[in-house]
């Protein structure tokens, strides 16, 4: 909002960057044959599967970011203008998670009657996607709390296969834990943020050292959740789906002098 179009040639920006983020320390578990040696006295034997799975590297990803933002501004000694058009990709450290970022942006300068008065014109509109874990619905939870995801990971043992022989996803018979594959890929919680503002203010110069003038200022918001959970047939478990939108729209205006 602070960025203004300069006098003079029209003139084009852009700005990139890439990152990559990734999981720097997991947490230290049996390998699958440290699972066989340790449980071999007792017995344990009869849940293994012959699979040889690291869980924590199953769910987990090197989380590729870019963004990219073009820039156009020019004008004259009465009319100055900028405008832009951003897009940010954010993948996270946990498969099937992350953010996409929409920005638009436009600021107009114009000035009449001899520099008397000025108009100045700002539109602000973004979008926002977001992907999170299962059990989280919004930014505030996912900072101060952890997830179910990483207890079902850790409890999901190293001699168990991700798939059944036909494709499907293997789970534990009469057992709490889930494939944490099978949620990640099969369950969601999605949030997509909707905003629009346009703003208008005008000042007009009465006499050398007094101005008039007048703003207004007209906000939207939209805000749509969708959730999925996933059942497990052989459980009997029914899924669980659930949707909601809201919105919001505020309008301000102000007189000055």
């Amino acid at each position: 909002t602070t960025k203004k179009g300069r006098l003079g040639k029209t003139s084009v920006e852009y700005n990139s960057f890439v990152g990559l983020e990734k999981i720097s320390n997991q947490l230290n578990v049996l390998s699958a044959d440290q699972w066989r040696d340790a449980t071999a006295a007792i017995g344990g034997g009869g849940l293994d599967k012959g699979a040889n799975i690291d869980w924590q590297k199953e769910i987990s990803q090197t989380g590729i970011s870019h963004s990219h933002t073009i820039g156009l501004s020019g004008g004259s000694d009465l009319f100055n203008f900028r405008g832009s058009i951003g897009y940010t990709r954010q993948e996270g450290e946990i498969i099937n998670t992350g953010k996409v970022v929409l920005t638009n942006r436009l600021t107009a300068n114009q000035k009449s009657f001899k520099n008397k008065l000025e108009i100045r014109y700002g539109i602000n509109s973004s979008v926002i996607k977001r992907d999170f874990l299962l059990d989280q619905n919004s930014t505030n939870q996912v900072r101060t709390r952890g997830s179910d995801i990483f207890d079902q990971t850790l409890g999901y043992l190293p001699i168990l296969p991700a798939y059944n022989p036909d494709g499907s996803y293997y789970q534990m018979a009469n057992n709490n834990t889930v494939n944490p594959l099978y949620l990640l890929k099969e369950g969601y919680s999605k949030q997509r943020e909707n905003f629009f503002q346009s703003t208008v203010k005008a000042d007009y110069q009465l006499i050398k050292g007094l101005k008039t003038g007048v703003l207004g200022a007209l906000s939207r918001a939209n805000d749509v959740y969708d959730f999925f959970y996933p059942g497990i047939v052989d459980r009997n478990e029914k899924s669980v789906a659930s949707k909601s939108n809201q919105n919001k729209q505020i309008f301000s205006g102000d007189i000055h002098g």
